[in-house]
């Protein structure tokens, strides 16, 4: 850095200097400091690969992704072999689902660097991204020849056998990574997210506690562990797990999430409402504690409330599924812009398609339209997920009425009021059912 300074205090805008200087910001992890001297250095030399490099690392390092993901695309259009710009480009490409940006990266690995594992690893992910399961086995085998220690080529022949459901051996590769690498959180996830789809949830929650007792210093096991145990409605437990990845990672906006959900789940509404309320400070931008309030006030009956809340999700997310979904109930139901919660409605079913709620939620503003028939196919779409909600029950019984099929009507309001005799709109269902059956 000495020299660097040196050369810059008789010339500004030395180019190399500027970038040497930008290069020691960033390694020293402040990446802001280092964003005016290597946007210097690009302006007073823009050829410069390094350079655009470097500013791709410092605009990362800031959260500007879409500032780094032009550098360092500059970076590989001036100098097609620079592969570290390509493996940035990758992790880019994987976050945003973006296969053809993966594509170029590998091929370019490929290509520069044939005998470097990098390449197969990322040529072996698309494979598995595109449904080539074979290729990609090849490659990630051929990858670990290389590298016999590559957790991540263990992790992803991991993928590929939970695509091809084959579960015991999928394990086998997961916990072999984890043996190279025993910080990997994503392979931890991936093997639990395998033990819960086998309705193993207490396998996969030892199997997490045995891993933070072998990395008790990472915050990312402790929220793992705790939406766990939160799912498994161990509301105190995924509390104090909540607690040890905030205390690890202050930064770590799911487990702050997950810490007032618990608290919410204890019945410590007040605690949770504080909580939401700080996290939105903290992270103004990210709408999810902004619905996860929402949720909150509709638990305490302010539906106005969790409506400005959902609100403000879709100011900072237009299409967040859940905030579209929730509104659009609430317009519902309180008498708002049916045509607006139609819209919501689709937007919410687009992107959460296998969901009952959406499929409910829909159907709910269908029925407000008076488009009784598409009302009925999602209802009974949402009552086959889930066949004991007698709300949904209760929803299409209400469809089948208003489109004259009275007896399928009357046996959808029976099911309802079987699956909740006691509930608040138990009376009225009673009075439909005598009406529909003296006036059948």
């Amino acid at each position: 850095m000495q020299q660097s300074d040196q050369i810059l205090a008789s010339h500004s805008n030395d180019p190399e200097a500027l970038t040497l200087k930008g290069q020691t910001m960033n390694l020293l992890q402040k990446p802001a400091e280092a964003i005016s001297f290597l946007e210097s250095a690009v302006r007073s030399n823009p050829d410069a690969p390094v350079a655009h490099y470097q500013l791709g690392l410092s605009y990362a390092g800031t959260g500007n992704l879409l500032g780094a993901e032009r550098e360092w695309r500059t970076t590989v259009r001036l100098r097609p072999s620079h592969l570290e710009a390509h493996k940035e480009l990758a992790t880019l490409a994987l976050q945003r689902n973006d296969m053809d940006l993966l594509d170029q990266s590998a091929s370019a690995w490929l290509h520069f660097a044939p005998a470097a594992p990098q390449g197969y690893l990322m040529r072996g992910t698309l494979r598995i991204k595109r449904g080539n399961l074979i290729g990609a086995e090849a490659d990630l085998r051929t990858t670990i020849g290389m590298d016999p220690k590559n957790a991540l080529a263990y992790s992803r022949l991991g993928d590929v056998r939970a695509f091809q459901k084959r579960p015991a051996e999928a394990e086998e590769f997961y916990e072999r990574a984890l043996d190279f690498d025993p910080r990997a959180a994503q392979t931890l996830q991936e093997l639990t997210n395998l033990l819960v789809f086998q309705n193993q949830t207490e396998k996969a929650v030892r199997r997490v506690r045995l891993q933070v007792t072998k990395v008790p210093d990472n915050a990312n096991y402790h929220f793992l562990l705790g939406q766990l145990l939160l799912a498994d409605h161990r509301a105190s437990d995924a509390e104090a797990e909540a607690e040890k990845a905030v205390a690890l990672d202050k930064s770590n906006s799911g487990a702050m999430l997950l810490l007032a959900r618990a608290r919410q789940d204890e019945g410590h509404l007040d605690e949770a409402a504080a909580a939401f309320e700080h996290l939105m400070q903290e992270k103004p931008k990210n709408p999810e504690p902004c619905v996860a309030y929402g949720l909150l006030e509709e638990r305490r009956g302010n539906w106005q409330r969790a409506e400005d809340l959902y609100r403000r999700a879709l100011d900072l997310q237009a299409s967040q599924p859940a905030a579209a979904n929730n509104l659009s109930y609430l317009l519902l139901e309180h008498g708002g812009d049916t045509n607006y919660a139609l819209s919501l409605a689709q937007i919410a079913r687009r992107a959460m398609p296998d969901s009952p709620g959406t499929a409910d939620t829909l159907a709910w503003a269908y029925y407000k339209k008076g488009i009784y028939d598409s009302a009925i196919s999602f209802f009974q779409e949402a009552i086959k997920s889930v066949p004991q909600n007698p709300t949904y029950h209760y929803h299409l019984a209400l469809a089948y009425q208003k489109s004259n099929q009275p007896i399928l009507a009357k046996t959808s309001f029976q099911r309802a009021l079987d699956l909740d005799p006691n509930s608040l709109r138990a009376v009225e269902i009673r009075q439909a059912i005598t009406t529909l059956s003296t006036n059948p």
